[in-house]
């Protein structure tokens, strides 16, 4: 069992959104999405692609999310299980 602390991809795509909110730079928070991704925040919204991705967060952080910040903290990460017929 890994965790995000421990590093791998999860653990460096979770630094990287942490610092990147964090700073408040969106620009940098989409980046690390794939292009055609699909978001749902933690209200429901849904927003499609990495330019919406950008776009609903950079509207959010000067006001409501400006005093917003994210915590990493070391999770369990077990593997998927593989379902076969």
């Amino acid at each position: 069992m890994a965790s995000a602390e421990a590093g791998g991809v999860a653990g460096e795509l979770a630094a990287g959104l942490a610092a990147a909110w964090n700073r408040h730079d969106m620009h940098a928070f989409a980046s690390l999405f794939h292009d055609d991704a699909a978001f749902v925040n933690v209200a429901g919204g849904y927003v499609r692609g990495r330019g919406e991705i950008e776009q609903v967060h950079a509207a959010g952080h000067p006001g409501p999310l400006s005093a917003q910040h994210q915590r990493r903290r070391a999770v369990g990460l077990a593997p998927a299980p593989v379902l076969v017929p």
